[in-house]
């Protein structure tokens, strides 16, 4: 079993600080979108998917992702007709 360690700032990088400021509002718009559906899980796939922009799409998916990760958010996999759902956790 390993013993996890904090990373300096160094360590982390200067890119750090922005991504979790990035995440951080991702998941405001998140929780909008979530109430603005009646408390609903929604499609993942138009929320983060950009149609103008690969690279924006792709950053999106990397967000959502940290906020997978944390607990913050899930996906509904009831059945096929359900899939790529987002719901909020916490």
């Amino acid at each position: 079993m390993t013993k996890s360690t904090r990373l300096t700032e160094a360590e982390v990088g200067p890119g750090a600080h922005e991504t979790e400021a990035l995440v951080t509002s991702t998941f405001k718009q998140l929780v909008r979108a979530f109430k603005e559906n009646g408390r609903r899980p929604f499609c993942y796939f138009r929320f983060v998917i950009n149609p103008h922009s690969f690279g924006a799409t792709i950053e999106n998916v990397f967000h959502v992702s940290f906020l997978v990760k944390e607990g913050k958010v899930g996906q509904n996999r009831k059945g096929s007709r359900h899939n790529g759902l987002v719901q909020q956790l916490h």
